[in-house]
C-alpha cells in the first residue's frame, strides 16, 4: 500500500531577546533599606519534537507504536508542528463492476491528526488536505472519483477537560451530500479539515490538539464506466500552515 505524502509549513519565531536587568543596591537588610537580590529565567522558542498523543486524551502518549495500520508520526520540529497525520487507508478487494458503487473502508481504527502549537505570540493554525485521482500502474484513473471521511472531534490537552470536545475547534465544510451528507471530501484541490482561530491569551489551540475520526467510517465512490483491473492509488498531502482557520 502506498504511503500517503505529507506537506508541512510553519511559522518559525525569533529568539526571545532578554535583558540583563538593572542593578540592585545591596542594602543592609532593614525595612527601609532591604537586602536585594535576583532571580531570572530565559525562554526560547520550543523547537523540540512533540511525540504521539492518545487522541481520546491528548494529556497521555498514545499506547500505539507508530507508524500503526492507521498513522504516521512525522518527528517534525516545533514550535507549531503536525506530529500525527493518517497514512493508510484502504477500500480493500473488490469486483470490478462498470455500474460503479460506493466502497467502505476496511480498516476499524481511528484516524487522526495531531497539532502542536507553542507559539508565544502567534495564534491560529489550519489543517488543510488534498489527494491526487486514482491511478493504477497502466494510467489508468478512477476519474470522477470521490473520497470521503466523516467528521471528527477535536480534544485538546489545555481544555478543562481534556477528554471532550473542545468547542474552541473550527471545522471546515462538510462538503459531502446525499449518502456523503455530513461528510468531508478529499477532493484534488485543498480544502481545509479543522484549526482555530487567533486568541492567544485565552490558549486557543495552544499546546497539543488531537482531531480524531472512525476510520471504519470512510469511503470511496467510484463513478459508472471506470474501474479497471488493478491497484489503484492516490497520494494524500496534509498540510499545516499559520493561517488563522476563519
Amino acid at each position: 500500500m502506498k504511503k500517503t505524502s505529507l506537506l508541512f509549513s510553519a511559522v518559525l519565531l525569533g529568539s526571545l531577546a532578554v535583558g540583563t536587568g538593572s542593578a540592585y543596591a545591596a542594602g543592609i537588610g532593614t525595612a527601609a533599606d532591604p537586602a536585594q537580590g535576583t532571580a531570572t529565567i530565559l525562554f526560547k522558542d520550543n523547537d523540540s519534537t512533540t511525540g504521539p498523543v492518545d487522541p481520546t486524551d491528548p494529556t497521555k502518549p498514545n499506547p500505539e507504536t507508530l507508524p500503526d495500520d492507521e498513522n504516521d508520526k512525522t518527528d517534525a520540529p516545533g514550535p507549531l508542528s503536525l506530529d500525527v497525520y493518517p497514512a493508510f487507508f484502504s477500500f480493500g478487494e473488490q469486483m470490478v463492476d462498470l455500474a460503479g458503487g460506493t466502497y467502505d473502508s476496511v480498516k476499524t481504527g481511528t484516524h487522526y491528526v495531531q497539532v502542536t502549537d507553542n507559539r508565544d505570540d502567534l495564534g491560529g493554525w489550519t489543517v488543510s488536505m488534498k489527494r491526487t485521482e486514482f491511478e493504477n500502474a497502466s494510467g489508468n484513473k478512477l476519474t470522477g472519483s470521490g473520497l470521503y471521511i466523516p467528521a471528527g472531534t477535536a480534544r485538546n490537552t489545555l481544555v478543562a477537560d481534556p477528554t471532550v470536545a473542545d468547542s474552541n475547534a473550527k471545522l471546515g465544510l462538510a462538503e459531502g451530500t446525499g449518502d456523503f451528507s455530513g461528510m468531508y471530501a478529499i477532493g484534488l484541490t485543498e480544502s481545509k479539515l479543522f484549526g482555530y482561530g487567533n486568541d492567544v491569551p485565552k490558549l486557543v489551540g495552544k499546546g497539543t490538539t488531537a482531531y480524531s475520526w472512525d476510520a471504519s467510517a470512510e469511503k470511496l465512490h467510484v463513478p459508472a464506466g471506470v474501474a479497471k483491473k488493478g491497484t489503484f492509488t492516490s497520494t494524500i498531502d496534509w498540510t499545516l500552515t499559520a493561517d488563522v482557520m476563519n
